[in-house]
């Protein structure tokens, strides 16, 4: 079995400001958090193999947010945004875009915390980057021998 989409992730957006959005929302829906402590602060955190620690990078180029740290004990990095300037951006930024059940709840209890008015209308479309990087996040592409081509996607509560 050969292939992974898992290097296509920071090219997948092709640099169009408003795809981007897409592709955060689809990386969040697939590798990322909206979180609130017990205590009430909101944040939000993207964890990637270390392979991938680039694409965090990318993204707190472009947000002008977060904090990119290497995760204990394991070959992965997280960027976490965790002042309440940094969540209202990100979450302004997706707001309306995340596909996955498990989100919209993440999403309001987000949203209340920052007194955001949560959007959960997101219509599923092959043609934005939201699906480019859910299924970078949530999927595979393999070649089982020279005639089958696979292409899986494995959440298994996606919409």
């Amino acid at each position: 079995e050969v292939g992974s989409s898992e290097t296509t992730r920071v090219t997948s957006y092709n640099h169009d400001k408003v795809q981007f959005v897409y592709w955060l929302a689809g990386l969040i829906d697939g590798d990322g958090s909206l979180l609130v402590s017990k205590l009430g602060h909101p944040s939000i955190e993207i964890t990637l193999h270390e392979e991938d620690v680039k694409t965090l990078y990318k993204i707190k180029y472009i947000t002008g947010f977060g904090s990119v740290s290497k995760r204990t004990n394991s070959k992965a990095y997280r960027i976490r945004f965790f002042n309440k300037q940094a969540c209202i951006t990100v979450i302004n930024l997706i707001n309306g875009k995340l596909l996955t059940p498990a989100k919209p709840l993440q999403l309001f209890k987000i949203c209340k915390v920052l007194s955001i008015s949560p959007i959960t209308t997101n219509t599923f479309s092959i043609y934005n980057a939201c699906f480019s990087l859910f299924f970078d996040a949530e999927g595979y592409i393999s070649v089982r021998n020279k005639y089958t081509l696979t292409f899986s996607e494995a959440q298994k509560d996606f919409m």
